[in-house]
């Protein structure tokens, strides 16, 4: 509330006012205060506006606080942006105090709370700032805000380097002019002000002042001596120290001309290595360090007799003296010193580095010299003479430091070891790609066996030529063909590199390949030249006594043999997986993916072929160095190769088997029923063991030449020819009884799921016919290919497939067997063996097949005869003839000689003919019986009809007997008499009368019958 009772004084000073009655607005002294709106004016309360008023005219007034009973007086801390009018909102440009005035926050401008609202205020709170004055603020309108503020500081940057810019050579030159100044200021204290801040001498102006009572005329005459001398003392100065430095100077240099040797040494050194002189700087070296010694004696010496002298003439200034040129002195020979020991150091370490980099042999012979030898030795002369400083017995537990011999061979090993990791790590990562890139590139999962095939076809072309150009020169020469020369011809083939399997497949095999063979070449010859080195080396000196570098090339070698164990590992371990269950996905390690057995078996080959020449020199290198360091463990590291080597072979055995076995269970893939008669057959020996005119595919050759062609090569895997050469033997010569029980289990399994193999094709082609009516075998010609003229029954297939049993029976198999015995010394061919009496149960599931099939045709015809309800009654006079359901079953014996004859052998295709005549018989046999005891007279057979069943009956007979081969077994013969009997006795029994004839006119009908059916039967 507003107090009346002020006086006119406290009036004027709170308004700032001169007079109390203002006529104009100077009188008012009014200063810069924020902006207001007079809209905003009316809208204030009376006590807001009396606040305007208030510090529009006095800014300083006194703030009266109404909720107190007390006047008291606010310090408020200046605020610039008050008092400049910096009061604006920067997201919405109102003013920010009338805002908090207006919303209670703050009472008045100068409140000390205003300043957690200014943004330019050092107090300035974010936080209470944007709750209280932006409380009612949304989210958009602050980011427009904040956006607007971003621009606008970019906008400010932007002035604000182009007034750096612009006014930059200003500034540059304003710099430059002010570092003059200061350097012409520091410059400005003269030579004499400098030497007197740095004298020793007498200085008066550092005494302390004298009072005035001192003053008197012999002080004053003190103090004039005393600044004389000081004068003098200064202009002295300079001559006395020129003349201690020229006799520094002059006792240096003299010492310089005495020992001349020492210091023109290090130019001597330089000029030697540059012109390669290391003759004359290894004797240069040797004489200065016999002179040091000499002359580090000397001036002790020298240095002791003068001290000596100095001491007992108790002359303190000649000993300072004494010991300031002995210093001088030792600084300057020791600066030549270190200088010489650096370059030596140099030059010493160049030579070692050039020696451990050397690919140093020594000779293998006697008296032998090479420049290689006479560089190492010249190495090993340089590095030991310069190393003759070293005190004896100096590096005692570092004898490398001391026998560069023992450095290099140290060296030596470890590049070997080095390059051994870079190998192994560059195999494992290429192979695991080479093996990533298999399973994603190749679809068709399982080995691809038609590289098999593709190799037989090959060699079969070049034998046939070969074969051509014999019979050609057969006609001038009466050389025969030789068969050996066929075999080895196709063994060559097979084993030919082209055309082994898949590219990508090849390549992996060749990365295992390349690092065996890195392996096999320049790691022994890396091992060969360290060996030849530490025997020759420790034959002369002993250069490895504690046998550090034995136990380093054990531990190496020990590596070597650790890692090719792990390479050819079995994935799952030896007791979770059998010879019967074995597959290639166990040894996935070593063995890329999908591989079949052409490339398996033709670069195990040369795998095995490696790795046996690097354990085998392993063996020798591991006994030669510790049969030279009397090694206790020799023994026990020959027997670790020795292990390593025979478990190696074993896996390596065991995946060409494992592969093997996979390639034989996919070999019907390779079954297309290309036919190969006994003209064309590549075996001559055969044509006299198998039956005359049977064909046969060419999946037999196939199966005899690749299996020749495997047993081969597993039989050089296993038999290693004797190394000689060395007396420690690693590799085993001879397989051991597991070895060989394995393969001959391997084989005996290829040789029965090729059968198998054989059978799923012709299961897969019998459920084809069942399915389609159709199959492959339905066009097949006896050269191997296929034309319209050679068609055959849709059963072909099936005799086909019993041909190719019966000679995998009796011909390829026993040949087999016979050289699986003479490979690896067996008598599988004297044993009785299961697998053929497998074979003969295949065959006659095959033949029952075909002869069911046969049987149920001609049952079907035979039934539709003796059921055939339209047969014509029995007259008075009828006349004999052959019924028409003989004719049609002699035709289907007519087909079945057409067709399947020639591709069947003669005695299988005669106990199909045998089989299908005893069928005829019988189910003659068995109809007529069954309608004699039939109720039904349309069933039974009259007197007419049984006397013309009986000529049918003699007519089928007849037909077949005037055949060479065809003709009637014994057995159906019975049979035949049996039916004739009972047709005879059916007719005897029949009541009433009966159809009557003789016998000259039944002969006569049959014979006429056959004469007239001669053409159409001549095929029998």
């Amino acid at each position: 509330m507003l107090i009346p009772d002020y006086s006119r004084n406290e009036l004027l000073k709170f308004y700032n006012l001169e007079t109390l009655e203002p006529v104009s607005k100077d009188q008012l002294n009014l200063t810069s205060q924020e902006f207001v709106d007079a809209d905003e004016i009316l809208e204030f309360s009376e006590a807001e506006q009396f606040s305007i008023l208030n510090r529009l005219v006095n800014p300083k007034a006194i703030h009266h606080n109404d909720d107190s009973n007390n006047n008291n007086t606010i310090n408020i801390e200046d605020n610039e942006d008050v008092k400049n009018g910096i009061v604006e909102d920067p997201l919405r440009g109102k003013n920010i105090i009338q805002e908090l005035i207006r919303n209670q926050v703050i009472k008045a401008s100068n409140d000390p709370e205003v300043n957690n609202y200014l943004i330019s205020s050092q107090r300035f709170n974010s936080l209470k700032f944007l709750t209280t004055v932006h409380a009612d603020s949304s989210i958009e309108q602050l980011a427009q805000s904040l956006s607007f503020l971003e621009k606008n500081i970019r906008g400010q940057t932007t002035e604000l380097i182009g007034a750096i810019d612009s006014n930059f050579g200003t500034f540059i030159n304003c710099k430059r002019e002010i570092d003059a100044i200061l350097e012409e200021f520091k410059s400005s204290k003269t030579k004499a002000q400098q030497d007197y801040d740095n004298s020793r001498v007498f200085d008066p102006s550092r005494q302390p002042v004298r009072s005035l009572k001192d003053s008197s005329l012999s002080s004053e005459l003190e103090e004039a001596i005393k600044n004389l001398n000081y004068t003098t003392s200064r202009m002295i100065q300079p001559v006395v120290e020129n003349k201690n430095k020229e006799a520094k100077l002059n006792k240096l240099i003299d010492f310089v001309k005495a020992n001349s040797f020492f210091f023109d040494l290090p130019n001597q050194l330089i000029h030697h290595l540059s012109n390669h002189q290391h003759d004359e700087f290894i004797n240069d070296y040797n004489k200065y360090l016999s002179e040091k010694q000499a002359f580090i004696m000397a001036r002790n010496s020298h240095y002791k007799r003068e001290l000596a002298r100095l001491t007992n003439a108790n002359d303190e200034a000649g000993i300072r003296s004494l010991n300031q040129e002995t210093d001088m002195l030792t600084t300057a020979i020791s600066k030549v010193f270190t200088e010489v020991e650096n370059i030596t150091q140099q030059f010493k370490k160049k030579s070692y580095n050039e020696l451990l980099s050397m690919d140093h042999e020594v000779s293998s012979t006697k008296n032998s010299k090479s420049s290689s030898n006479d560089k190492f030795l010249a190495l090993v002369s340089t590095i030991h003479s310069l190393e003759r400083e070293q005190k004896p017995n100096a590096n005692a537990n570092h004898p490398q430091q001391e026998n560069p011999v023992y450095e290099f061979l140290v060296a030596q090993l470890s590049n070997i070891d080095k390059e051994l990791d870079h190998q192994i790590a560059k195999f494992d990562s290429k192979f695991r790609m080479m093996q990533l890139k298999l399973l994603d590139s190749i679809t068709i999962k399982g080995s691809h066996v038609r590289y098999i095939a593709e190799k037989y076809y090959s060699a079969k072309s070049g034998i046939i030529a070969s074969k051509s150009n014999s019979s050609t020169s057969s006609s001038t020469t009466s050389t025969p063909h030789n068969n050996e020369n066929d075999i080895k011809f196709i063994m060559d083939i097979f084993n030919n590199i082209d055309n082994l399997d898949l590219s990508l497949v090849n390549e992996s095999w060749l990365v295992l390949n390349n690092f065996i063979g890195y392996l096999d070449d320049l790691f022994l010859q890396n091992l060969t030249k360290f060996t030849n080195n530490y025997r020759h080396y420790y034959q002369i000196n002993n250069v490895d006594p504690h046998g550090k570098i034995r136990d380093l090339f054990i531990e190496l070698v020990s590596k070597v043999s650790n890692v090719l164990v792990t390479l050819f590992e079995c994935e799952v371990g030896d007791n979770e997986v059998t010879q019967l269950d074995s597959s290639p996905s166990n040894y996935k390690l070593f063995l890329p993916h999908f591989t079949n057995s052409l490339s398996a078996i033709y670069y195990v080959t040369s795998i095995s072929f490696k790795l046996n020449k690097v354990y085998t020199n392993l063996g020798k290198y591991t006994g030669l160095v510790g049969n030279l360091t009397k090694y206790n463990d020799t023994s026990k590291i020959i027997k670790t190769l020795k292990n390593g080597s025979a478990k190696t072979s074993q896996r390596l055995i065991e995946a060409v088997c494992a592969v093997w076995i996979n390639d034989c269970s996919q070999f019907y893939q390779l079954q297309d029923w290309k036919t190969e008669s006994t003209d064309d057959d590549l075996d001559d020996l055969d044509k006299d063991t198998i039956d005359n005119g049977a064909i046969h595919t060419s999946i037999l050759h196939i199966i005899e030449y690749y299996q020749t062609y495997i047993l081969t090569k597993i039989g050089q895997l296993v038999f290693v020819k004797e190394d000689t050469s060395s007396d420690i033997r690693i590799v085993q010569s001879y397989p051991s009884k597991r070895t060989l029980m394995s393969i001959e289990i391997q084989f005996m399994r290829s040789l029965n799921i090729l059968v198998d193999s054989i059978m799923k094709k012709y299961n897969i082609e019998r459920s084809l016919v069942e399915n389609n009516g159709t199959n492959h075998s339905n066009r097949i010609s006896t050269t191997g290919t296929s034309h319209e003229g050679s068609k055959i029954l849709h059963e072909a297939f099936k005799v086909l497939t019993m041909n190719d049993l019966d000679k995998l029976s009796r011909v390829t198999y026993p040949k087999l067997i016979s050289k699986f015995d003479e490979i690896f010394n067996n008598t599988l061919r004297n044993q009785n063996l299961k697998l053929y009496a497998d074979i003969d149960k295949a065959n006659i599931t095959i033949f029952d097949d075909i002869i069911n099939r046969e049987k149920l045709l001609i049952a079907n015809e035979i039934n539709l005869y003796f059921h055939d309800s339209n047969r014509p009654p029995e007259t008075a006079s009828p006349s004999l003839y052959i019924d028409g359901f003989i004719f049609l079953i002699l035709i289907h014996f007519v087909k079945l000689i057409k067709k399947v004859k020639p591709i069947t052998g003669q005695q299988v295709f005669l106990s199909i003919i045998n089989e299908l005549q005893a069928t005829v018989l019988k189910s003659i046999l068995d109809n007529l019986r069954t309608s004699s005891s039939s109720t039904s007279t349309h069933t039974q057979l009259n007197s007419f009809e049984l006397v013309k069943l009986k000529l049918d009956v003699n007519f089928f007979f007849k037909v077949f007997d005037r055949s060479q081969k065809l003709r009637f077994n014994d057995v159906n013969f019975k049979v035949l008499e049996v039916l004739i009997n009972t047709v005879d006795e059916h007719y005897n029994n029949l009541p009433g009368s009966k159809f009557d004839y003789n016998d000259k006119e039944f002969r006569t009908i049959l014979n006429d019958s056959l004469r007239t059916s001669e053409n159409e039967f001549d095929c029998f």
